[in-house]
């Protein structure tokens, strides 16, 4: 970065990828700079500017390794005081005022916190960008949201393999042979399918469907039990992939077997290899 760059940053000002740390009045102890760290790398990530107070003033980041700043002796110092440890890169940039770091930080696959234990990340608040505490309630949302976490590879451990329909299960075989799939998927009975499938785990010795597995293959009751906000998804392509129809809606039901959309009354027309659009979600 150089100090064209850093000036029209510092010209936009705080938000929740860019931070001002300003040490006009003390030196930015290692605490404050591991936090402010971990801070950016839970949210979205971002440039953290030492040097710069929150006002925007520059007033030059204080040497901290005798009369200058070792960048690679700051790496490793972030490095090791973070679990699991954020690998940072560090750009010194003179400016009239002073040096001033500039840390770019990597948006993090987990959640970070540092050695002693703290978490935290950034937020919005009613004064503008804030590091608050990340409370671990909260960090399964994150896992979604990232792709870290599979949401319908959790497990709906009170439905059992008694949820699951064999008559899905036939319906697949159809799909798989009409559609010119896996041949292999044809040969095995309705356990082992799910399992090629991955749709089911042991847990104590009985198969326990995930959530895939229960909206694929599931009885109609069982899955207005376990997953009562499920939806359903309809796309109808064309022969060039050009999509023609694309909607989708939560479906209502009008006796025990019954298929039918609420908002989608084209479902009424489809195979019965591929009418149960219930159990489809995107």
């Amino acid at each position: 970065m150089d100090r064209t760059t850093l000036e029209a940053r510092i010209a936009e000002g705080e938000s929740l990828t860019q931070e001002f740390k300003g040490e006009e009045r003390a030196a930015l102890n290692d605490r404050d700079f591991v936090e402010a760290v971990i801070c950016l790398a839970n949210a979205d990530g971002g440039l953290l500017f030492v040097g710069v107070e929150d006002d925007g003033r520059v007033t030059g980041a204080r040497p901290r390794h005798g009369s200058q700043t070792d960048t690679a002796r700051l790496q490793a110092l972030i490095r090791s005081r973070t679990v699991p440890g954020i690998e940072v890169s560090i750009v010194r940039v003179a400016m009239p005022q002073g040096e001033i770091l500039c840390l770019t930080v990597p948006r993090s696959s987990s959640v970070v916190a540092s050695s002693d234990g703290v978490c935290l990340r950034r937020v919005m608040g009613a004064r503008g960008p804030e590091c608050v505490p990340y409370y671990p309630h909260q960090h399964s949302s994150r896992g979604t949201a990232l792709g870290a976490e599979d949401f319908s590879a959790q497990l709906c451990r009170e439905a059992g393999w008694r949820a699951l329909d064999p008559l899905q299960f036939e319906r697949a075989r159809q799909l798989v042979a009409a559609l010119r799939g896996d041949a292999a998927l044809l040969g095995l009975d309705d356990r082992e399918m799910a399992k090629a499938l991955r749709v089911v785990e042991t847990v104590n010795s009985e198969l326990v469907p995930n959530t895939a597995g229960l909206l694929l293959f599931g009885r109609q009751t069982e899955i207005e039990r376990y997953l009562p906000t499920h939806e359903a998804a309809f796309q109808a392509l064309a022969a060039d992939a050009d999509v023609r129809v694309n909607a989708s809606g939560i479906c209502r039901h009008t006796k025990p077997r019954s298929r039918r959309w609420q908002r989608m009354p084209m479902c009424a027309s489809m195979s019965s290899s591929v009418s149960r659009c219930s159990n489809s979600r995107s």
